[in-house]
């Protein structure tokens, strides 16, 4: 919750903050996955604020996600940044897709799942209805985060829709 503020917040200071926090969290109970799971998400978009190395965070993301799972397989976090971590980092589209699927059907109320289910499998592989679907879900869901909107946006740019996208 408060950690999640920390890494809501976009910047270096408060990633940094939050992986601090996730892995405090983890030293108290070892067996904790949704810690895992958000520690997973958190180094997944590390590189975007400076925190390290693409390599070096998919590595730790990968590794917090699969604890994750290994603790708790109905971890919806875990599964969807699994489906990030197999589509930034390996190119893996099926089992992006897999985990993606399997992170929104165990929890489909989460606005990030669809937007990176979207954005990292389904408008690169030119999937485009399906991935302003997933955008507009997102959009339902958190109407008000500026990452959803722009993501919108940018959703509907890679499908041409030009005007929509205004």
């Amino acid at each position: 919750p408060y950690t999640t503020l920390f890494r809501s917040q976009r910047t270096r200071a408060s990633f940094e903050r939050a992986i601090e926090s996730f892995n405090r969290a983890i030293l108290i109970e070892p067996q904790y996955a949704m810690a895992y799971a958000e520690l997973s998400r958190t180094y997944s978009l590390a590189t975007v604020f400076g925190l390290g190395t693409p390599t070096e965070m998919m590595i730790n993301a990968r590794n917090a996600a699969m604890r994750a799972i290994q603790i708790d397989d109905s971890d919806a976090t875990a599964h969807t940044t699994m489906g990030f971590i197999y589509a930034h980092f390996q190119f893996d589209w099926s089992d992006a897709e897999r985990e993606f699927l399997r992170g929104i059907a165990l929890n489909g109320s989460d606005a990030n799942a669809h937007l990176f289910y979207s954005n990292s499998l389904l408008s690169p592989l030119g999937r485009h209805a399906e991935a302003i679907a997933e955008m507009k879900a997102a959009m339902r869901l958190d109407p008000l985060s500026a990452s959803v909107d722009s993501f919108l946006g940018r959703t509907l740019l890679w499908a041409r829709r030009y005007r929509d996208a205004e």
